[in-house]
């Protein structure tokens, strides 16, 4: 619903943009007042004349009326329209299907996936044995809202290693602080424990019993540090097992794709550090992938023993490169080995390491597309085929990786949000889903790609949809858009 609030506030600027001034009489807009305020940090101290309308409470009067006058402002200059925007909103709902669901993605013992009912807002989060159809809910987001003025889940819920817990996290306050909880998944209860004002993302070790989370600071909201919660204990005693210092790095957790490590992913914008746990060893010592250096960043997954490392390390548009578990100290990246060379032409979006193949995400000519090897020749890429010139390739859940099988998304200007499976072994592609949009056919549509030379000589890539049988004399009216 934030989308669909979204672009109908987009289409009302539209139309009071074009609108005759003479059509009626626009009101005078709120002016926010400016209040000299000294914010001090380790940094120096600026003054920031509208900090007082930060108000974390919500609560404070000064704050909500004026809030409450830029509401009143907004709905006195869209009254005129109200009748039209209602009309168009109504037209673009129409086009989506209430009751959709996401692919079966399999996970082990189980198939998981997302789906949706008529007249509800929030997702449904379920699971089915492979040898049943009988299906399991995880976390039913219209539940748990109740009658929240918000209400948002944190991403899919995790299953434990053992299958048969659940940790999930919720924010019904809208400020991004999520709250963890957990659940038996066969009975449905709950467990007592709650921790609150965390990151969304939280992870399990192996032995089914230990969580790690990531804490919010309380008045800044940056992500400082990172905890460990044993089930049946008293969060308050929750130990920090890293905390870290530097506000300009972002913390996240994550998992290898072969669930041998827990991952602390931290992030700047000019450097990059990941430190590593067994994941089946809570009490062990979390040890670096490779210090943080400015200019340098890397993300790593892990598979056959060995690291698979994106990095700009000496190579702007990244390269892929290897280090084996026994070649990982202090040293950093001095041992680490080249699997991908740097293109100067092609920007390394993301990969995907599975047992047997690696798969990469790449930016060429302005397009993304999606290419695979098997490890035992990194030379023998196969690039995933397109049916149009102008197209989107992106990866798309791929829990599961001691298998040949990639799942991947696609789209175009014509094409509707599609879910494809493709054997890496024999390039065998299947459709597994299309995004239905009622009343819309891509049969009666053309896709095409030309290029555009500019005054400095640089090629613009231009992207073009069209319907079937219009006529090309230059009388036809245009819609563009750029970036």
């Amino acid at each position: 619903m934030i989308l669909r609030a979204r672009s109908s506030r987009i289409l009302l600027t539209l139309l009071l943009a074009a609108a005759p001034l003479a059509a009626f009489q626009a009101p005078v807009p709120p002016v926010a007042a400016t209040k000299p305020h000294d914010v001090v940090s380790p940094n120096g101290t600026r003054n920031d004349p509208y900090y007082w309308l930060r108000d974390d409470t919500r609560s404070r009067p000064e704050v909500l009326d004026y809030l409450k006058a830029e509401n009143a402002y907004f709905e006195a200059m869209s009254a005129p329209y109200r009748e039209l925007t209602e009309t168009l909103a109504k037209e673009l709902i129409g086009r989506l299907k209430e009751d959709d669901s996401t692919v079966p993605y399999k996970d082990r013992d189980y198939l998981y996936s997302t789906r949706f009912e008529p007249g509800r807002q929030h997702p449904i989060h379920v699971r089915r044995p492979l040898d049943s159809d009988k299906e399991q809910v995880l976390v039913d987001g219209n539940r748990e809202a109740g009658s929240s003025e918000f209400y948002r889940l944190g991403g899919r819920p995790v299953v434990s290693p053992g299958q048969d817990l659940l940790a999930f996290t919720e924010d019904t306050q809208g400020r991004r602080q999520y709250t963890l909880r957990f659940r038996e998944i066969a009975t449905g209860r709950d467990l007592p424990e709650r921790i609150a004002g965390l990151q969304p993302r939280v992870v399990w070790a192996g032995d089914n019993r230990t969580v790690y989370y990531v804490e919010n600071h309380p008045v800044t909201l940056l992500s400082t540090r990172v905890k460990k919660h044993g089930l049946g204990t008293d969060p308050k005693s929750d130990p920090v097992v890293y905390e870290e210092k530097d506000t300009s790095f972002y913390l996240n957790l994550d998992q290898t794709g072969d669930r041998r490590f827990l991952l602390i992913r931290l992030n700047s914008t000019v450097a990059s550090e990941i430190r590593f746990l067994a994941a089946d060893d809570p009490s062990g010592t979390w040890r670096i992938l490779a210090p943080r250096e400015t200019g340098v960043l890397y993300g790593a997954d892990h598979a056959g023993g060995r690291w698979v490392i994106r990095t700009d390390w000496k190579a702007p548009n990244y390269r892929m490169m290897t280090v084996a578990d026994g070649d990982v100290d202090d040293s950093g990246k001095t041992r680490w080995q080249e699997l991908v060379a740097h293109d100067p032409k092609v920007f390394i979006q993301g990969f995907v390491a599975f047992a047997d193949h690696l798969a990469l995400s790449e930016r060429s000519d302005g397009l993304l597309r999606l290419r695979y090897a098997p490890w035992a020749d990194l030379k023998q890429w196969t690039d995933v085929r397109s049916d149009e010139p102008a197209s989107t390739q992106l990866f798309d859940v791929n829990v599961e990786r001691n298998t040949p099988r990639l799942r991947y998304a696609y789209t175009s200007l014509a094409t509707p949000d599609s879910i494809y499976e493709i054997d890496m072994r024999t390039g065998e592609r299947t459709l597994l889903k299309r995004q239905p949009v009622p009343g819309y056919d891509p049969a009666g549509y053309v896709t095409e790609r030309v290029w555009a030379t500019a005054r400095d000589g640089a090629r613009v890539p231009v992207s073009l949809v069209y319907r079937k049988g219009f006529q090309r004399n230059g009388t036809a009216p245009l819609y563009q858009t750029g970036y």
